[in-house]
């Protein structure tokens, strides 16, 4: 249950992008970091990618739209994402 409602604070409008990256911090297990967004251990075969900036988002929005249009969705998976915002996908 900690982690549904992990992913309802890290969708709060009102957090900063500091704020998601400490909560994700101090629930998580990181494993990687690029220049605008870090990546933390979700579940055995999952991934957490939380933006940490504007260039964040971009890259989720493209990770997102090239999933989208795809047409072997198995290669790789998007189980979820926060909406509109794309402060992180799953």
């Amino acid at each position: 249950m900690i982690k549904k409602k992990l992913l309802k604070q890290l969708s709060n409008n009102t957090l900063s992008f500091n704020a998601r990256v400490k909560l994700c911090n101090q629930h998580l297990e990181r494993c990687g970091k690029g220049s605008a967004r870090r990546v933390y251990h979700w579940s055995k075969n999952r991934v957490i990618k939380l933006a940490y900036n504007k260039k964040g988002v971009a890259q989720n929005q493209a990770e997102l739209n090239l999933w989208e249009t795809t047409e072997d969705r198995n290669l790789c998976k998007i189980y979820n994402h926060d909406g509109w915002n794309l402060y992180w996908l799953i």
